[in-house]
């Protein structure tokens, strides 16, 4: 991490060109740390977009540590590169960040047909669609650490459709479960 680099036991490394993936989350003075340790070529990778710094704090955010070095950039002039193709995702997940970020210009490097799920019974709502929306009323309440939310329903909703893909012949390295919450 960028703050990683600022430990004890690096004090003798000079990092000449650095490069900071999801540069766009990490605050300025994240990004600053591996920079000053004698870089002479520094490239950002991110999608100021996107997600860009969580700080928790909202006198450091209101002090304006919520912005990334990548975003302050941009705005006093310098232009980010962007990527105009993807090669991920199925054209039908593609569709909404292309529409809502990017005035709909991101192109497809892959077709619906490479990226077609494997014949399986599970009973998908859309076959042609690699994606569902579930709707799941439980209530939030916070996690034992204190600093997270759970979801106890929605929790076990994910662990019955986990189940259900398993029982259909996925294998788990064939299955992503991304939840906002640390507690979950």
């Amino acid at each position: 991490t960028c703050v990683g680099s600022g430990d004890p036991r690096l004090k003798d490394f000079r990092f000449r060109q650095v490069l900071i993936d999801e540069a766009t989350q990490a605050t300025e003075p994240e990004a600053m740390i591996p920079i000053v340790k004698g870089a002479k070529q520094v490239v950002m990778v991110g999608d100021h977009c996107q997600l860009g710094p969580v700080v928790m704090c909202k006198k450091a955010a209101k002090a304006g540590l919520s912005r990334s070095l990548f975003e302050r950039l941009i705005l006093t002039g310098t232009r980010p590169v962007r990527l105009q193709v993807q090669y991920r995702m199925h054209p039908a997940l593609s569709e909404f960040p292309s529409n809502t970020f990017y005035e709909g210009s991101l192109q497809n490097g892959v077709t619906a047909e490479e990226r077609r799920r494997p014949n399986m019974p599970f009973k998908w709502p859309v076959p042609e669609k690699p994606m569902f929306f579930y709707r799941s009323s439980g209530q939030e309440e916070y996690a034992a650490s204190g600093t997270s939310y759970l979801n106890r329903t929605e929790a076990a909703n994910v662990e019955k459709i986990v189940s259900e893909l398993l029982r259909c012949g996925c294998t788990p390295h064939q299955i992503g479960v991304i939840t906002p919450y640390e507690g979950q």
